[in-house]
């Protein structure tokens, strides 16, 4: 069985294959796209071995479209944490950081942990509405501490602001805080 580990980056994705002894039988570097996808799992197939288990390093993060096209594509494909793959990669010899260092690691990790490792599966709509929710909580989030943030320097600035602006989650009080002057001149430090 050959296993295949992915170190993916936004632009880029750099995979390592290894046999069952853990040595690498060579390295792949393409697009991170559908096309590179492709020719990634054709490189993988043209090993010469019918099974394979593959490891993507954050198959929810930046590895996430390869990982859901290999589940569409009936491979077996594991999730590996960054912090894993950095404690394998400190195992080998050289403990310097590459591409195809991580590669190899998370492939030597499939090989070893397999049944440790969280599986990617495919997703449905649900797993969309749920990152769907995650980034809404994220942009309430920031928007919360964005008018937090301006509550208190127009507290600084004019502890009477309030008698003036409407509350600053409405549309008018955002309205209001962008024509908004201090009455008598602001302190030197606004």
């Amino acid at each position: 069985m050959i296993r295949i580990g992915v170190d993916p980056h936004k632009v880029v994705h750099h995979a390592v294959a290894v046999d069952e002894l853990g040595r690498a039988l060579g390295e792949w570097r393409g697009e991170n796209s559908e096309a590179g996808w492709a020719s990634l799992r054709a490189w993988a197939q043209g090993l010469g071995e019918a099974e394979q288990q593959w490891g993507v390093e954050g198959a929810w993060s930046l590895g996430h479209g390869l990982a859901q096209y290999l589940v569409s594509q009936g491979e077996a494909v594991y999730d590996v944490p960054p912090r894993q793959t950095a404690g394998e990669r400190g195992r080998s010899r050289g403990r310097s950081k590459s591409d195809a260092r991580d590669g190899l690691a998370i492939a030597r990790l499939v090989a070893r942990d397999a049944g440790q490792l969280s599986v990617v599966v495919a997703e449905d709509e649900t797993a969309v509405l749920a990152v769907l929710v995650r980034e809404r909580r994220s942009a309430m989030g920031e928007a919360t501490r964005v008018r937090n943030q301006l509550h208190a320097l127009l507290s600084l600035c004019d502890p009477q602001y309030k008698e003036t602006v409407p509350a600053l989650t409405s549309a008018a009080g955002i309205a209001a805080v962008r024509v908004y002057q201090v009455v008598g001149g602001a302190p030197q430090n606004c």
